[in-house]
């Protein structure tokens, strides 16, 4: 699984369909993520509508980690295509990555 350093920015993704796909990423800054929420997805480029959301998971919250994933079905349901990817974190919303995830038949 790759590990992203968290600066906020872009951060472009792929994946193929059906296959199972996670991201680590490292909140170097700061380090210590005890309270956040994190909501992430996958958006249409042309609407702006969520295509599916992805599941977030604070692996570490003392080192700053979180672990996106989505299952095989999920990937699977998804057709082959360009989508707007988001991260965002709070306890107020703030988006930190942003950028475009290539759904790969």
């Amino acid at each position: 699984m790759p590990n992203a350093p968290q600066e906020p920015g872009r951060l472009n993704v792929s994946f193929v369909k059906g296959d199972a796909w996670a991201q680590l990423v490292d909140f170097s800054t700061p380090a210590n993520i005890t309270g956040y929420t994190f909501t992430s997805g996958l958006y249409a480029t042309t609407t702006g509508d969520l295509v599916q959301a992805i599941t977030c998971t604070v692996t570490d919250a003392g080192a700053g980690q979180v672990n996106l994933s989505l299952t095989a079905g999920q990937t699977a349901a998804i057709p082959a295509g360009t989508y707007e990817f988001r991260l965002a974190w709070g306890p107020t919303a703030r988006r930190v990555y942003e950028g475009y995830c290539e759904v790969l038949a």
